[in-house]
């Protein structure tokens, strides 16, 4: 029962136990005076009682609120202690470092800017250490089609939004296509996305420009090769791989994992 109802309930018993004193008194005071006084007193007793009740009611109400809004306070603190991801950089996968010109990443990212295509990952930064980081992420081009749903859990740094290799600890690269990039990135107290979970972060990325493709780099650290097929044509793609294929393509960093 609400306290609002339970008002209303206070009102009716008030008001029928009135009347009912009310209809005694008419009759008491055709028979003794005396008889009245006590009834008047009834009367008059009933309505500080009403009142107290009311007063009684409103301290609860208020009580309840207090511990209400506490308890989100509690819970509030308790999941900011865990830790959650502050900000997210721009890796360049090739070079295997960040690109400091877009670290922090802060509004819309065009692809033309960079003059050549490269590779990328997206790392974010808890503000503690974290047991793990789960990322969702929804990524899609400019008409609103999927080209990457999925959810990724990184246990140790640096976390990337696009995995990292098998041994867990180059990233992998990612060829970034015009369209519209959010991450939601929580925090864990445990590895695999266990234990409790910390303030949810979203990050929203518009990505602009043409997005020019996958083009190779040398370096030490990333060994890639490719071979060329003279006779490769995409129209000739089975029906199952040829949608994903135009959608994105993406390279994978030796003995790494798909994304």
């Amino acid at each position: 029962m609400t306290y609002d109802e339970k008002r209303r309930a206070l009102k009716d018993e008030f008001d029928a136990r009135v009347a009912s004193l009310t209809k005694q008194r008419e009759v008491a005071r055709l028979e003794h005076e005396e008889q009245l006084a006590d009834i008047i007193f009834l009367q008059r007793a009933e309505k500080t009682r009403y009142e107290a009740d009311l007063l009684t009611l409103a301290e609860l109400e208020r009580l309840e609120e207090e511990m209400r809004l506490q308890a989100e306070l509690d819970e509030q603190e308790r999941i900011e202690g865990i830790g959650k991801v502050t900000t997210f950089d721009l890796w360049n996968a090739v070079a295997q470092r960040k690109m400091p010109k877009y670290s922090p990443l802060a509004g819309p990212l065009d692809l033309d800017a960079f003059g050549e295509a490269l590779l990328f990952n997206i790392v974010g930064n808890p503000d503690r250490e974290v047991g793990s980081v789960r990322y969702e992420i929804d990524y899609r081009d400019e008409a609103g089609k999927v080209i990457l749903q999925k959810t990724q859990v990184e246990n140790r740094a640096p976390h990337a939004v696009f995995a990292k290799d098998r041994s867990a600890t180059l990233v992998n690269a990612f060829n970034l296509m015009p369209g519209v990039l959010a991450v939601t990135a929580t925090c864990f107290t445990a590895i695999r996305g266990g234990g409790e979970a910390g303030v949810p972060v979203t990050l929203k990325l518009t990505i602009t420009g043409k997005g020019s493709g996958i083009k190779p780099a040398r370096t030490a650290r990333v060994p890639m090769s490719f071979t060329a097929d003279p006779n490769f044509k995409e129209e000739n793609l089975p029906k199952a791989i040829k949608e994903p294929y135009a959608q994105f393509r993406t390279l994978l960093v030796k003995g790494g994992d798909e994304m």
